[in-house]
């Protein structure tokens, strides 16, 4: 059986309201080779009936015996996922049409690439934009520790992530895998650890093209640990771990992404 090329992965806990949103977006991608996979963590409002309704021959439902939490369940979705590419679509955000076959076009273009950014939108609950988020970096590749470099400094000086949120990350799964996935110590800053780890392996893509609307909401993971200040202390917590690999690019660190 032919693996496939890419994996839309969407964890899931209490969206029942939200997830068949997320699932209908990433139905409607049209790539060859397209798995989706949602994994509710032991839902408890009627979201495993939800996934059940869902008929598509790319979709699968699969649930976790016990609550893993917010950074177990993403490490659930790479262990899970047979995709070559991985993206982790958060069960209350929406992707953009498109961009799936987008982001894996860039990184087919580009060997060296294990990290791809796209811009996105913020969104409230009723569907208005809010913001632009993602867009701090300049579209383009970044060669491996000067992408990694740039996107700490962005984090000390504006204090947030640099990258867009996971529904706007496509990855080179395996080696997210072969360096261990997410670190389930953090609560909120899980994904840009990862993304850091893995710039030491191979370089950034940065795409101007939106590829995901994040709806803010109270109930958003990781809402209430930016309200209480554990989001910055954990911003700091991956400034100081990899703080030893800021200094400055050479002149040949970037180049357009084509």
């Amino acid at each position: 059986m032919t693996s496939p090329l890419v994996t839309i992965a969407i964890p899931v806990f209490n969206r029942c309201k939200l997830v068949k949103l997320a699932i209908t977006s990433a139905l409607k991608q049209e790539v060859d080779g397209l798995e989706i996979i949602a994994i509710d963590n032991c839902s408890t409002d009627g979201t495993w009936d939800v996934l059940q309704q869902i008929r598509d021959p790319r979709f699968k439902a699969v649930r976790n015996s016990f609550n893993c939490g917010l950074f177990g369940n993403l490490n659930r979705c790479l262990k899970l996922s047979g995709g070559r590419f991985l993206k982790i679509l958060c069960s209350d955000d929406t992707l953009v049409d498109g961009c799936i076959a987008r982001e894996v076009d860039a990184l087919r273009g580009s060997q060296s690439v294990v990290v791809l950014s796209t811009s996105g939108v913020l969104v409230d609950e009723a569907g208005n934009r809010l913001e632009r988020i993602g867009h701090l970096l300049c579209p383009g590749i970044y060669q491996s520790m000067n992408g990694l470099r740039l996107a700490l400094s962005l984090n000390v000086r504006y204090g947030r992530k640099p990258l867009n949120y996971p529904s706007g990350i496509l990855f080179n799964r395996q080696l997210a895998l072969d360096l261990g996935g997410f670190d389930e110590t953090f609560a909120h800053c899980g994904d840009l650890d990862l993304w850091l780890k893995m710039l030491l392996h191979g370089d950034l893509a940065v795409m101007e093209a939106e590829g995901c609307r994040i709806v803010s909401h109270l109930g958003q993971a990781g809402a209430a640990s930016a309200l209480s200040g554990q989001f910055l202390e954990e911003q700091y917590r991956c400034v100081d771990k990899y703080k030893s690999f800021l200094c400055d690019g050479g002149p040949d660190s970037y180049h357009k992404l084509l």
